[in-house]
């Protein structure tokens, strides 16, 4: 990686010097002939763009300051076969500047004319090599009119333009002195009224009058001067202060505006639209705004912000997608600007009302709940579950999403089979439980606990302990119930346990004295028949002792039957074997006695 001895072309037009070899192609030595030799301005006419090893090249047609210096280069670009490029001695012709002061402002060596462009309107700088210049026809420093695109006019605007030097004005845009009005530098510069006229924005604006007397001055896109009086019977609008005065029924589109006497309506609709012709002119036009309109009900309109400039004119009469505009014809309408709008979806049915509704009829759009690329066209009638999801008895493993299409590209019959509240609910795994009583059970339950555990077993649940439930896979449903599983089993046997069977008591026959006696029954029972014995009493003594009728006790005389034979029982002694006959002889039994079983006993 040697020191290499090489000739430094710097520009003069400014920029990077380009490094190139001594040795011609042809292999002879690239040497200067003196007068006026090296170091000197020598300019470049070759047609080949000879680079270095930096990537810096000679630009036909410019001068350059040419002398011998040593710089390091990494590689072996100082010998052959690596070594630089470099011109010929023919390509070269001699200037009569000794270094590129001078040089740089003769236009014989086409330096680029590198100016700076600062709007007026946002100040955003921007760099241009303005091509077409003569020699002082850009004052440094002064505002012009600049039309960046000539066949554009929006890029019409007041600039401040000021020259500069750049380190490569090669890289530079260009734009030709025929896009700036030169010959008269603006006065006032930014400040001055035509220049802030181009910093406005063009604007659709709608005036109205019922009187005599408004007027707004104002200027339109194209600048041109206007004045809007307001008369009894609408707007008139004069030119370029002329006289002559012409109704104005639409809208225009103006840069400035101004009330200079009240009395006129003015509606600002929205940026105007700048349309070109031909390349040869333009002109601004105030935004179009539509609505559709229902045939069959003009009340249902919406505002669009769809273009719909060619269904308007063509007279096309669309169907809309939605759920909100299914099964409708719908005509296209121009209207004055709306403070909201829709953006719709739409087809061209029919050049008329009457021909679209004669056509219309609902098709379906199903997309599959798991993966929306799946989609069913159909034209079965679906119309009760629009919106909503269904599931199919021809695909019972997949839930569907029902929407409104006016046509479709293919029909599949389908059969509906139930309608669920979203899609989570109809492709969520559901469970069956049936109840291991066969001869009496509870009706079968259907839920969507997560309950695969317990597939092919049975269960106990929370709120019916004494059931036992078989549990099984099942086709969702859309209102599962809730379960809470307390225990499970291998099968209905160990589930069911059987019921314990009671004992029934045993009651002693005994009597207690003094004071109470205990027959063989229970003590509730025995206690009813008293108490309702001793109520029989003392009604029979308000009878006897005071005249006084009670107003029940129809079955006095059934307690005092029950309570003699229960006292009687209770006086028996159990373990003597008395056996009642109708003989005379009392020889183990006594005559006339019965025993009373109490429990039998009401």
């Amino acid at each position: 990686m040697p020191n290499c001895t090489l000739y430094s072309y710097t520009p003069c037009c400014g920029g990077h010097p380009v490094y190139l070899s001594r040795i011609m192609p042809d292999g002879d030595g690239l040497i200067f002939p003196d007068p006026p030799g090296i170091p000197h301005v020598w300019q470049y006419n070759g047609l080949v763009p000879y680079t270095d090893h930096q990537g810096y090249s000679l630009i036909p047609g410019q001068c350059y300051y040419i002398e011998i210096t040593t710089i390091f280069i990494p590689g072996d670009f100082c010998l052959p076969p690596d070594l630089l490029p470099s011109p010929f001695l023919s390509e070269f012709t001699a200037t009569t500047h000794a270094d590129c002061t001078a040089a740089a402002e003769d236009s014989k060596c086409n330096c680029a004319n590198v100016y700076e462009f600062v709007s007026c309107c946002t100040g955003e700088s921007t760099i241009y090599n303005v091509t077409g210049l003569t020699g002082g026809e850009l004052e440094s420093g002064s505002t012009y009119f600049v039309a960046l695109d000539l066949s554009d006019l929006n890029t019409l605007g007041c600039y401040t333009i000021s020259a500069i030097t750049v380190e490569d004005p090669e890289l530079v845009p260009t734009i030709n002195i025929a896009n700036i009005g030169y010959e008269d530098p603006i006065l006032d510069a930014c400040d001055s009224f035509i220049c802030s006229l181009l910093c406005q924005e063009c604007r659709c604006q709608t005036f109205s009058s019922t009187q005599n007397g408004g007027i707004y001055n104002a200027y339109t896109c194209d600048l041109i001067l206007v004045n809007i009086v307001g008369t009894v019977s609408g707007p008139e609008i004069s030119y370029d202060g002329g006289v002559t005065y012409n109704p104005l029924t639409e809208p225009i589109c103006l840069r400035y505006w101004i009330e200079t006497t009240p009395g006129i309506t003015r509606i600002d609709s929205g940026a105007c639209e700048t349309v070109y012709w031909d390349q040869t002119g333009s002109e601004f036009n105030c935004p179009t705004y539509y609505k559709i309109v229902n045939c069959q009900d003009e009340n249902e309109e919406y505002c669009v912000s769809n273009n719909l400039s060619t269904e308007f004119a063509g007279n096309l009469v669309l169907t809309v997608n939605g759920q909100t505009f299914a099964n409708k014809c719908w005509r296209v309408e121009e209207t004055a600007p709306c403070p909201q709008t829709i953006t719709i979806s739409f087809s061209i049915t029919d050049k008329s009302c009457s021909g679209c509704l004669e056509k219309l009829q609902n098709n379906y759009e199903l997309i599959n709940c798991n993966d929306p690329n799946i989609i069913i066209y159909t034209s079965t009638n679906l119309e009760a579950y629009t919106g909503s999801i269904i599931s199919l008895d021809e695909y019972p493993e997949d839930c569907w999403y029902v929407r409104v299409l006016s046509t479709i590209p293919s029909d599949i019959p389908v059969t509906f089979n139930q309608e669920f509240p979203d899609c989570e609910t109809c492709t969520e795994p559901q469970y069956l439980l049936e109840d291991c009583d066969i001869d009496n059970p509870d009706p079968n339950i259907i839920t969507n606990v997560d309950l695969s555990a317990y597939v092919g077993q049975v269960v106990t649940l929370l709120n019916c302990p004494d059931k036992c439930w078989i549990v099984s896979e099942t086709d969702p449903i859309p209102a599962p119930q809730y379960v809470h599983v307390t225990d499970s089993y291998q099968d209905c046997e160990l589930c069911i346990q059987p019921a314990p069977v009671p004992e029934p008591p045993v009651y002693t026959y005994k009597s207690i004295r003094p004071g109470y006696d205990t027959p063989g029954c229970s003590p509730e029972k025995f206690e009813r028949y008293v108490c309702n014995f001793s109520e029989a009493m003392y009604r029979q003594i308000m009878v006897d002792a005071y005249g006084i009728t009670p107003c029940c006790g129809e079955d006095d005389i059934k307690y005092e039957i029950k309570y003699e034979l229960i006292k009687l029982k209770a006086i028996q002694d159990p373990d003597y074997n008395c056996k009642l006959t109708s003989s005379c002889e009392c020889t183990t039994s006594t005559n006339g006695l019965s025993q009373s079983n109490c429990s039998n006993e009401n």
